[in-house]
């Protein structure tokens, strides 16, 4: 592990919240990704979504390994579900999230904390994301773009966990999108977020992303959402 300022008994305790579903081909390189961090004082809470595949055997092979991994078994329930049951969970003051098929930069959370303590005005913090095709991609009608991408997506922030006191946690009627409609409650609250212009997070394209299965009505659902959340903002102007 790599030493740094932050890696001491005094840094700030980060809770890492990964689902995962049917992840068992990427579930352990999320998970040795969050280990990597120069920001060791972390806590890594693995929420299994009743997955079908080897998921919760190659997650529980690690917890005799690593002593800061929490493992939470529950039944299939949805990404939301199993997201609000993993804040359930959660102890530390910061939260970072990470999808099971997903990865960091080693400095991600290092960077994003101290500009987050730096300004007590800021709640959230993301960074730019980098998609990348996975080698088994061989189907899949998306490919990865090249460019960076102003990363507005939970594998890219860290934010405070006072946050979802506030705003409340994610959407469980919502089968995706489940982020996109708790950020516009966070604009509906005046959360004031920034985003760091170096790519510190990486979004693996694949044949099975979440997004590869949703119908029209999920989308309209998140559209819906999204139309009075920006009628409430105005509303309050």
């Amino acid at each position: 592990m790599t030493e740094t300022d932050d890696n001491n008994a005094n840094a700030p305790l980060i809770d890492i919240i990964i689902p995962v579903y049917n992840g068992e081909r990427f579930v352990c390189e999320a998970i040795d990704s969050a280990c990597k961090q120069t920001h060791q004082n972390i806590r890594i809470i693995v929420v299994n979504d009743g997955s079908t595949d080897g998921s919760r055997e190659k997650v529980l092979a690690l917890t005799g390994q690593l002593p800061n991994l929490v493992f939470v078994d529950r039944p299939h329930c949805g990404v939301s579900a199993t997201l609000n049951t993993a804040l359930k969970h959660t102890e530390a003051d910061w939260l970072a999230f990470l999808d099971c098929d997903d990865l960091w930069a080693t400095n991600k959370l290092q960077a994003q904390l101290a500009v987050l303590t730096a300004d007590q005005s800021l709640d959230i913090c993301f960074t730019k994301l980098k998609e990348f095709d996975d080698q088994s991609a061989f189907n899949t009608t998306y490919r990865a773009r090249p460019e960076p991408l102003a990363g507005i997506n939970k594998t890219s922030m860290l934010c405070r966990r006072s946050l979802f006191d506030r705003v409340g946690g994610f959407n469980e009627a919502l089968q995706m999108g489940d982020f996109i409609e708790w950020f516009n409650r966070c604009k509906t609250h005046n959360v004031k977020h920034v985003v760091l212009p170096d790519v510190l997070a990486f979004r693996r394209i694949h044949d099975n992303n979440m997004t590869n299965g949703v119908s029209a009505v999920d989308y309209l659902k998140v559209i819906r959402l999204h139309l009075n959340s920006k009628r409430q903002v105005s509303g309050n102007d």
